[in-house]
């Protein structure tokens, strides 16, 4: 799934989650499609399996590593995910979401400054859940 839709608000619901069909990518990218509103930025996700296989397994898995790995970063305070993407407050780092936005373009990482999110401010980024590879790319440039 290379684009979803989006529908603020919403819960999202996988039928047949355990089917080959879906990748591990494809699980992370539509978990992602939850919430999305300034009144309910966050939304629950269902998988609906016969079996939990190891592709449902290893995307639950990676949204934990990211955000555990994230976690015991000191200048970060980082929200618990309930989809793909976590928000994290940059404030100690000494710098804005702007600033924060440009250094990390540089490294070839986008992020999403958060600073005109009703309720946020210049504190706050969103980053995106990718693959093993690509999180550690973005643990490197944010250590």
């Amino acid at each position: 799934m290379e684009r979803g839709v989006t529908f603020p608000g919403i819960d999202v619901i996988i039928l047949g989650a355990d089917d080959a069909v879906f990748s591990q990518a494809a699980l992370i990218q539509i978990a992602g499609r939850c919430g999305r509103s300034s009144s309910r930025p966050f939304g629950n996700v269902t998988a609906f399996v016969q079996e939990k296989t190891q592709t449902l397994l290893a995307a639950r898995s990676e949204i934990n590593y990211l955000y555990e790995e994230l976690s015991q970063l000191p200048l970060l305070k980082v929200y618990k995910p309930s989809v793909n993407y976590i928000l994290l407050n940059i404030h100690k780092l000494g710098m804005d979401s702007a600033r924060f936005y440009q250094i990390m373009l540089e490294k070839g990482i986008i992020v999403r400054d958060c600073a005109n999110y009703p309720g946020l401010s210049g504190d706050f980024v969103r980053i995106a859940v990718k693959r093993r590879e690509e999180n550690d790319k973005l643990l490197d440039a944010v250590e």
